[in-house]
């Protein structure tokens, strides 16, 4: 079995900042343990926060997320569609 090494496409951290996502990168097969302790605490702390638009005029809108307690970290994506949801058939 050969083994190849390849570096992850950088559209996966810009896909991950826009949606609110996380983004590991191991570089180490001893990175995995860590790494998912990690992903099980955030998983533990995080809280979900929603809104309705006034109007669903079908723009994209900018999103900001704040908090003003320190050493918070904020994952949030950066824009919305107000769009109406499509009926499921």
């Amino acid at each position: 079995m050969r083994v190849v090494k390849s570096r992850p496409s950088r559209d996966l951290r810009k896909i991950s900042d826009e949606t609110g996502g996380g983004y590991f990168e191991l570089q180490k097969t001893v990175d995995l343990s860590p790494t998912f302790t990690r992903v099980a605490q955030e998983l533990r702390s995080q809280y979900l926060i929603g809104f309705a638009p006034v109007a669903l005029d079908g723009k994209v809108h900018k999103l900001e997320v704040r908090v003003a307690k320190t050493g918070m970290t904020v994952r949030a994506r950066r824009s919305y569609l107000a769009a109406p949801d499509k009926p499921s058939n």
